[in-house]
């Protein structure tokens, strides 16, 4: 299996509640491995992932499905 991650810049205050939600969304993902939100940076999305069963605009769209202004900072 290959693996990769990307980093995710949330520009939106985000509570414990949307970030569970967002958290809970991703894992459903198929090729999602981990998602997880730096505790002292909560605007940073970090999400590791198998490329062959999902793409990083994959990923972003269900971000953003929140209606929360994320983008890709690295991948």
């Amino acid at each position: 299996m290959h693996t990769a991650s990307i980093l995710f810049y949330i520009k939106d205050s985000l509570d414990d509640i949307t970030i569970k939600m967002v958290d809970e969304k991703l894992r459903t993902v198929p090729g999602v491995i981990a998602p997880w939100f730096n505790p002292e940076r909560d605007h940073l999305l970090f999400v590791y992932f198998n490329p062959e069963k999902t793409r990083a605009s994959v990923l972003l769209n269900k971000v953003r499905k929140f209606g929360l202004d994320a983008k890709i900072i690295d991948f």
